[in-house]
């Protein structure tokens, strides 16, 4: 998903961050299929990453919420308990590394609300995105559990909501907000999992919202990529385009099209042309 990566570089360097590719890692590894191979082997996978950012004297920030709390939950694992961190470098010793819980754990939504912060986000606008009726979606890695990702209120979260205002669109309740997109169970439920995103796409296009915003790559596969899929299933058509949330920010900062991408499924030209681009 080359447009994401893109839009992640372009926000973010524009506010001076450097971001700098970890050479050498991995997979996160993956929150559900590594787990379910064993503790051992999640662990050890994510201890490896934890040592390459350590090694680089780099915090890590990624776009995916799976790898965010898959990475944030391992640091955690590691700092709290010395037997598993002990368990962790014994396994990194046979690849010649060594973890010493250093570094830290960023997702690009929590850089850009925590870390740069909502006020310097909006002076940043160019382009006002006035008139655009933005759908939230948070997703589930982002927020729960907390005692992992930090968020307090994990049912009525604000943040990425404050951040669509802060371009000066418009964030649309509606019902069923904080539904699971349903990807995780596709693999296991097909049927279910296009059923639970078909719930969630009504209720946006019910609340009149232009699109779907999203801070999850396996949520915009979910709703992107899946949504003719679930069109099909169902026999109906919804027609909602879904943006991750650098690519609203890009759009409000003036950021040239030609340097992101916005290659979708579900074609945005209509996203475009409500904001005059």
């Amino acid at each position: 998903m080359p447009y994401i990566e893109a839009a992640d570089k372009r926000v973010l360097g524009a506010f001076g961050a450097e971001l700098v590719d970890m050479k050498g890692s991995s997979c996160c590894p993956e929150p559900y299929a590594v787990l379910a191979l064993g503790r051992e082997a999640w662990l050890g996978l994510a201890a490896r990453n934890l040592s390459i950012a350590e090694e680089m004297k780099q915090s890590i920030v990624t776009p995916c919420p799976g790898c965010y709390h898959t990475l944030r939950a391992a640091n955690r694992s590691l700092r709290k308990d010395p037997l598993q961190q002990e368990r962790a470098n014994k396994l990194l010793s046979k690849v010649g590394r060594q973890l010493k819980g250093e570094v830290e754990v960023e997702h690009t939504l929590t850089v850009l609300c925590n870390k740069i912060g909502l006020e310097k986000i909006e002076s940043s606008v160019r382009h006002k995105l006035s008139g655009l009726k933005v759908a939230v979606h948070y997703g589930c890695h982002l927020l729960k559990p907390s005692a992992v990702t930090g968020v307090e209120d994990t049912e009525r979260p604000t943040f990425l909501d404050r951040l669509v205002e802060a371009t000066g669109a418009e964030s649309v309740q509606y019902v069923r907000k904080m539904l699971c997109c349903g990807g995780p169970i596709s693999s296991v439920d097909e049927n279910a999992s296009y059923a639970m995103a078909r719930e969630k796409l009504l209720k946006i296009k019910q609340a009149g919202a232009d699109c779907l915003l999203v801070a999850c790559p396996a949520c915009m596969i979910q709703y992107d990529t899946n949504q003719p899929a679930i069109e099909k299933a169902f026999g109906e058509v919804y027609g909602v385009p879904v943006i991750y949330h650098t690519e609203l920010l890009s759009l409000a900062m003036g950021i040239p099209l030609a340097e992101i991408g916005f290659r979708h499924q579900v074609r945005v030209d209509a996203i475009l042309r409500r904001v005059n681009l």
